[in-house]
């Protein structure tokens, strides 16, 4: 699964480049900062098709998709996963799977070992950014943020990430971002034995990762080791 992401690049103007943005316009929203901690239910960097051979629109979302028909959105939170193997015919999803699919943009997500301790960060070797495959939804009639949510598909991992956790969020390789934006294809994420379009690195972090909204670079090197207690008195 994907709980936890960064969205750190090395320099706006090399995504803006990328995926042929307006960096000016990225400036102006929140959503484009550089940030190591973003939690559900926060803005994420997202991107949708223009409808034409090139290019993307930058759209800001609130992380965890809230669907149309939800009684209470609200009260909602939303789902910030959907598994890609069930998506396309679960009714919580399956109308955006048809109409509303977009990229979810990370430099790097966060597990956390099952039997406890800091968690992992798993990002690209060379740093770059990447994107998730996703879905979204419209915002309803009394969203307090008037930005439409989004969920982040998620996949059985590949091997080499299954010791640190057995599910992964689909990871979209360059050549695969418009076959997933205008045909639904995930490529290889769903493949009998799913395998990464490109390599990831791993590192520990700091556990004061944990706490909700807590930012900055330095969440990026481990706590140092707690010295045993002065048991001379």
């Amino acid at each position: 699964m994907c709980g936890r992401f960064q969205f750190a690049p090395q320099s706006p103007a090399i995504v803006a480049e990328e995926f042929d943005l307006d960096l000016k316009e990225l400036s102006l929203d929140s959503a484009w900062s550089m940030r190591w901690n973003i939690a559900p239910s926060q803005s994420v960097p997202v991107l949708l098709p223009t409808g034409q051979e090139s290019g993307f629109l930058a759209q800001s979302m609130s992380w965890g998709l809230v669907p149309s028909w939800a009684k209470d959105p609200d009260k909602q939170k939303g789902w910030i996963n959907a598994r890609s193997e069930t998506a396309k015919s679960k009714v919580s999803f399956r109308d955006a799977w048809k109409k509303r699919r977009c990229l979810v943009l990370a430099t790097g997500y966060y597990e956390w070992p099952r039997k406890g301790g800091p968690p992992n960060l798993l990002h690209r070797e060379d740093g770059g950014v990447f994107p998730f495959a996703g879905l979204y939804e419209a915002p309803t009639p009394h969203s307090k943020t008037g930005l439409p949510t989004c969920t982040i598909l998620t996949a059985a991992a590949d091997p080499s990430i299954a010791p640190i956790h057995h599910r992964m969020p689909v990871l979209l390789a360059a050549e695969q971002r418009r076959a997933w934006l205008e045909q639904g294809d995930l490529g290889l994420a769903v493949a009998e034995t799913p395998l990464l379009p490109f390599p990831l690195a791993t590192q520990v972090v700091s556990q004061r990762l944990n706490r909700v909204g807590t930012e900055g670079q330095d969440l990026m090197k481990p706590d140092a080791p707690e010295e045993p207690p002065n048991l001379l008195f």
